[in-house]
């Protein structure tokens, strides 16, 4: 459950979420601070994954509950997740809850990233949170503009104002 929201809040990568150490939490800054990621040899920066203020005091929780060391997110018998050992997780969760076999991990991040753009998050901003190479990407995958022609329309006619 845990794990999940953090996935929903914060729409990082299932995987990153799962290689998270509790020596790459910044409590200071309120982030996670990962050197080695999917997008360093682009971006030649850590990884800098923001945490909700929700986030931060369920991560507290946490720690307080183990030693705080080595991988944030583990199984029940203390084990770091494994990623086939999470996507059967997720699995049985799917089919008890019955949720259609389509969604997957993944659209948790999907869903996260949508909903910021079209929630009128700034999609730099949004692009950065999610750690995107480049926004090209974010508005490749998240700036859907299908149902969206009211919107335009009031953009267009500010231009007009002018």
């Amino acid at each position: 459950r845990r794990f999940l929201l953090f996935l929903r809040d914060v729409g990082c990568r299932p995987g990153e979420a799962r290689e998270i150490l509790w020596d790459e939490i910044d409590w200071d800054l309120g982030a996670v601070v990962k050197l080695r990621h999917k997008t360093r040899k682009k971006t030649k920066r850590s990884r800098v994954i923001p945490l909700t203020t929700s986030i931060l005091a369920m991560l507290r929780w946490m720690r307080e509950r183990c030693d705080g060391s080595g991988e944030v997110f583990r199984t029940n018998r203390g084990d770091p997740w494994t990623k086939s050992a999470l996507v059967q997780k997720w699995d049985r969760l799917r089919k008890k809850a019955g949720v259609p076999k389509v969604l997957c991990l993944h659209g948790i991040r999907h869903q996260f990233g949508t909903a910021a753009v079209k929630g009128g998050g700034n999609v730099k901003l949004i692009s950065l949170a999610m750690g995107h190479s480049s926004v090209s990407t974010t508005e490749r995958y998240y700036l859907h503009l299908d149902g969206e022609l009211e919107a335009m329309k009031r953009e267009m006619a500010k231009g007009k104002r002018s």
